[in-house]
């Protein structure tokens, strides 16, 4: 692919075509993704925000890392007067723990009768720890200190959509613009590229983006199940499917419905 030219087509479908002399080839692009959770995701992130200005605007220089565990994300209605509580118990407790937090390991914690009524219901604890230059908040949900999330079809189920939204739902959708460019070939590219928004096929199908053959394997595995997947749903306009695992230094891109794998940028 890196010997072609590519035009990306901005809210067109397909995403890049490249139409060299009778052999024009297409790719359409599709994020894996749980839509859900990664609006989950950004709320949380949104309300970690609005923690650090706020104890930014109001407090003093802190040095201190302060974690966060949420229990659930907030309503409108309620988020205004939560903030408002926990931004003055992070300012207070630290204050007031202030010896504690600089000796032994440098850490404190605040957790069950240690949280106000007020806070009790939206966290599970706060961890303060130590930190030599300025510190910031992290907020987390409770599952990423060890246990699994509740929920454990995610990531197979968001795999599903992902392949049926676009080799079934747009079909004919891809098939006329396939036939407008000319195209000899039409790929899909199904990509997993946001682990921090989207941890279930981590945590749900063993996924491993790192090194070594303990990654290959884990992302065989995963390969595996997509193409049972694409079997069941059938490829649809797209004569080539594709699973990329884009969130390491080098990417791994294996064809879907074949028994051998490829670890290159498509």
């Amino acid at each position: 692919m890196r010997a072609k030219d590519w035009d990306y087509r901005r809210d067109k479908p397909i995403d890049f075509v490249s139409l060299e002399r009778d052999n024009g080839v297409g790719v359409e692009l599709c994020e894996w993704m749980d839509r859900e959770q990664a609006q989950s995701v950004a709320e949380k992130d949104r309300f970690c925000g609005e923690i650090q200005l706020e104890i930014d605007r109001r407090g003093p220089r802190s040095h201190c890392i302060v974690q966060v565990c949420l229990t659930k994300l907030l309503g409108r209605t309620q988020k205004a007067k939560v903030l408002e509580n926990v931004v003055e118990f992070i300012i207070e407790f630290e204050r007031t723990k202030r010896s504690e937090i600089d000796r032994g390991i440098g850490i404190a914690e605040a957790s069950g009768p240690d949280l106000p009524a007020s806070l009790a219901p939206f966290f599970t604890r706060i961890v303060f720890t130590n930190y030599p230059t300025r510190g910031w908040v992290s907020l987390t949900k409770p599952w990423t200190f060890g246990s699994a999330p509740l929920e454990m079809d995610s990531a197979a189920r968001s795999l599903r959509q992902a392949l049926m939204g676009k080799t079934v739902a747009k079909a004919r959708i891809y098939e006329a613009a396939k036939r407008q460019l000319a195209l000899s070939e039409l790929w899909l590219v199904v990509h997993y590229s946001s682990p921090d928004k989207f941890a279930a096929p981590l945590h749900e199908l063993g996924l491993q983006v790192s090194y070594g053959p303990e990654r290959r394997e884990s992302q065989d595995s995963v390969v595996a199940i997509a193409s049972t997947l694409l079997s069941e749903i059938g490829k649809g306009p797209f004569d080539r499917v594709f699973l990329m695992i884009e969130c390491q230094e080098l990417p791994s891109v294996s064809e879907l419905g074949l028994t051998t794998s490829t670890s290159s940028s498509p």
